[in-house]
Order: structure tokens, then C-alpha cells, then sequence
């Protein structure tokens, strides 16, 4: 079920971008609102993985500049595996080890980016690359090791920043308030400043309550560790904060949260559903608990946690829409997702890629035509002079009788947008469906060879589509 949910979404070139906000309780809700711009998770990660088997294979006779190229452009599209795929079998030079450290730390194997670290800093030890080696031991939760090459860092401004992150799993408060406040008023990076914010939003917000508890200090940081994506560093520190007080509700998000992070989904779960039974009324549990039991291939019980976490609450509510909707599709229950999907549309801030799903829906699966005709110019209206958007439409008039229509609009697409390939694709399926095969063929390969060059992660339906019609020509 799960990968013909991936593929269906994948067929309309949409990325896996499904970004969440965690929450906590009432009493942190300064905190919350404080953190919710740079508090983002992409969901579900496993559609990371379905875009890698679709990708081409490269070919031996490519080039290692345009592998590296590629590779890069991979990363930035969530094909993992297909970047490593491009330049694991190459000599570990910097340029490769820099891709292989990329794609491991994205995979979260630390163990793996680590020795990839570890040989980059032995060719050259730079500022930078030192720099990353700590960052990697921090993530995988090292942080006596990372403590040891801070002398080694010429950079103070991101000295201050690793001190400050170790000093604060170190439950040394005063230590990182200071440092925090040195980032704030040194000539750092705006990232570092923003980060030391957070720290000292924190102490601000506890010293303000007369009798604030020690443990709702932990829990802020220990929230803010995992806020910065250090979830090893977040479940090392909160664990003794759970063994203390095993009913804080609070606790058992955050760290169950960073186990989701890390994609232990055994453990995520268990941790997810001790929260859920403090507070069956609580939004955030449910929702994350969901996101854990799709990843773990229970689609229906993930369904029910997300339609509790509605309906107790959850904010953004599209988010869990969202999901909600592709968990339908992936069941083949294509009503029930449109219904979902229909409510971003309707309620919420749709992107072009919630109009893709909906038209597909409309047009492939339940054959209403007049209501993916209705999607598509909605969807103009919302993205005006937009050829993605535009696109879309083109889609639906492929699917109607009148083919001298669409042919006529389609072709008019390209002219007025040659640089889209969106519409280089959309004329490939004209062409097909005007048995035009071998213009087809060359169209699907142009728009496959230009996307991955620039990165458009379109790029992978033309594949797709390029080699759907292979095996088409070879029956």
C-alpha cells in the first residue's frame, strides 16, 4: 500500500516536502511560538527512497564533473540513495566525500558519515571540514568527543556555538546563557544568533515564573536541542528527566519526536503512545504516533491517530490533512483522499502540487473530468502566469475529447514557456497519445536530461515516462 501511495505521488512530480510543527503543553507556549519558523520535519521520509528506484542508472560513460553535478542535484530533490549510486564506486576525493557525507547524514547513518568525515579531514583539515566532523559527533550525540576538537576551530563564531550546544548537554546553564549572549552581541552568523535565541528565550521565560520547576527548564532545552536537529544530543538529556518523572506528557513528545527523527520507529512508537495515554486529548501525540505507524507500514491505525489529532485540535490542521489524504490514496480509497485534499483546496494555502494530486484523482480514478477541469482553473487563479500551473490544465484537455483543443493549447504552452519542462513533458504526452512514439521518446529523454542537470525534480516522471514508453515499444 505504501509504495503505490509513493508511486501515485511521485507520477505527478510533487515533492515529499510535508513539514510539521511540534508543540507541547499550555504551559510552553511561549516556547512554541518562539521556535515555530525554524521547527520543520520533512514527512514521510520513505518517499525518499521510492524516487531512488525510479531514477535512471547512470551510465559508466558519464563524466565525474557531471555524476558530481547530478549527485548534487539529487540531494537537493530527497534521492539519496541515487546520489551515492552516482559516486560511491569513485576515488575518495574531497568533491566525492563530500556527496557520500551528504547522503549519510541525510540517511541518518552517523556511523557512516562519520568515517566518510574522518577521511575528508585526513586530506585536507580545514577550518570548514573540522568543523563538520564536530557537527557529525554532535549528532550522532558525541559530545565529549566534539568537546575535545573545539582548539582546533580557528572560526570563534562557530567555536561559540558547538560550546554553547555542549554546555547545554552538559546541564551547565549559566555557561550557556553566557555564551549564548556573547553569540548574540559578537558579528556572527545570523543562524548562530538565531539558535543563541533560543537559549536565551528560555532562561528568560523561566526566571519570569516565581516557582518555575527545574524540570520545565530541562524540558525547554532538551526541546530546544531537538529544535536544532541534535535529536541523539535531545534523547541523551531528557532520558534521566523521564526516569525522574515518567508521567511528564511533555518529555515523552520531545523524545519520542527525536526517535521518529532518527527514523527508530519501534521506539518512536512507544514512546509516542505512553504520551497519547497521559493525555488522550492532546494533539501533537496522535499526530506524531500517526507519522510513526505509516512509516512502520500500519496505514489504517496511522489514519485513526491522524483523524484524533484533528479532532482534538491539531494545528496546522492542512498538515494532517495532507497526510491523511495520501494515506487514502495509497489504500486505492480515492474518495476519502480527495475529500482531504479538497479541504486544502478549499480552506487551505494549496500548493501546485495539492492541485496535481486532486486532478490525478479526478481524472485517473474517480472519471470526473468537469471536477479536474474545475481543479485546473482554480489552480491558474491561484498561480497566475505560472507554467506549472498552466500545465495542469493541459493535463486535463489530454484527458477530454476534444484533441485538437489540447493539441492547440499544449503546443501554444511550449512556445509561450520553451524553457519549461513541465510543458516539454506535457508535449511528450501529446505526442504519445497522437502515437508520435519515437518524438515522444526523444521529448521524455530531453526533459529527463535537462531536469537533472538543473535540479527540477520533474525530472523524475520524465524518467518515468521515458521508460514506461520503452518497455511500451519493446512489447
Amino acid at each position: 500500500m505504501k509504495k503505490d501511495l509513493l508511486l501515485g505521488i511521485i507520477m505527478l512530480a510533487i515533492g515529499s516536502g510535508v513539514f510539521y510543527f511540534v508543540t507541547t503543553s499550555k504551559n510552553i507556549n511561549f516556547f512554541t511560538e518562539k521556535e515555530q519558523e525554524i521547527t520543520q520535519t520533512p514527512l514521510p521520509k520513505a518517499i525518499d527512497t521510492a524516487k531512488i528506484s525510479l531514477s535512471p542508472t547512470p551510465t559508466p560513460e558519464e563524466s565525474l564533473v557531471k555524476r558530481l553535478q547530478k549527485a548534487r542535484n539529487a540531494i537537493q530533490n530527497g534521492e539519496l540513495e541515487y546520489a551515492t549510486n552516482l559516486v560511491e564506486k569513485e576515488e575518495h576525493s574531497e568533491h566525492v566525500l563530500d556527496i557520500l557525507i551528504q547522503t549519510s547524514l541525510g540517511q541518518g547513518l552517523y556511523f557512516k558519515s562519520e568515517q566518510y568525515v574522518k577521511e575528508l579531514v585526513s586530506l585536507n583539515k580545514s577550518t570548514e571540514n573540522i568543523k563538520q566532523y564536530i557537527e557529525i559527533l554532535l549528532l550522532s550525540g558525541k559530545a565529549k568527543e566534539a568537546k575535545t576538537l573545539l582548539s582546533l576551530l580557528k572560526n570563534t563564531n562557530d567555536s561559540l556555538f558547538y560550546e554553547m550546544i555542549i554546555s547545554a548537554t552538559e546541564y551547565d546553564n549559566q555557561k550557556t546563557k553566557e555564551i549564548a549572549e556573547k553569540i548574540i552581541t559578537s558579528g556572527t552568523l545570523e543562524k548562530y544568533k538565531k539558535s543563541a535565541q533560543i537559549f536565551l528565550d528560555i532562561y528568560t521565560t523561566y526566571e519570569s515564573f516565581r516557582d518555575g520547576s527545574p524540570d520545565y527548564l530541562t524540558l525547554m532545552i532538551g526541546n530546544a536541542l531537538k529544535t536544532l536537529q541534535f535529536h541523539e544530543l535531545t534523547i541523551q538529556y531528557l532520558k534521566p528527566l523521564l526516569e525522574k518523572n515518567p508521567n511528564y506528557r511533555d518529555a515523552w513528545i520531545v523524545v519520542g519526536n527525536s526517535y521518529l527523527e532518527l527514523r527508530q520507529y519501534e521506539i518512536a512508537e512507544k514512546m509516542l503512545e505512553k504520551a497519547v495515554s497521559l493525555d488522550p486529548a492532546h494533539p501533537i501525540s496522535p499526530y506524531l504516533l500517526g507519522i510513526t505507524l505509516y512509516e512502520e507500514g500500519q496505514t489504517e491505525d496511522a489514519i485513526a491517530q491522524l483523524l484524533t489529532a484533528v479532532k482534538n485540535g491539531y494545528t496546522p490542521r492542512e498538515q494532517a490533512e495532507k497526510l491523511i489524504g495520501d494515506m487514502y490514496f495509497g489504500m486505492d480509497n480515492f474518495e476519502n483522499a480527495l475529500e482531504h485534499y479538497q479541504y486544502i483546496l478549499e480552506q487551505g494555502s494549496p500548493t501546485i502540487e495539492d492541485y496535481s494530486k486532486a486532478i490525478f484523482i479526478a481524472l485517473q480514478k474517480l472519471k470526473v473530468p468537469s471536477l479536474g477541469r474545475s481543479f485546473a482553473e482554480n489552480a491558474i487563479i491561484d498561480f497566475a502566469n505560472n507554467p506549472k500551473a498552466m500545465a495542469l490544465k493541459g493535463i486535463v484537455l489530454l484527458e477530454s475529447e476534444n484533441k485538437e483543443s489540447a493539441k492547440t493549447y499544449i503546443e501554444n504552452l511550449a512556445v509561450q514557456y520553451p524553457q519549461s519542462l513541465d510543458a516539454l513533458l506535457l508535449v511528450g504526452k501529446l505526442r504519445e497519445s497522437e502515437k508520435n512514439y519515437q518524438s515522444a521518446f526523444d521529448l521524455y529523454k530531453k526533459c529527463y536530461d535537462k531536469g537533472s542537470v538543473s535540479g527540477d525534480s520533474i525530472y523524475i516522471e520524465c524518467a518515468q515516462e521515458y521508460e514506461k514508453l520503452r518497455k511500451k515499444l519493446q512489447k
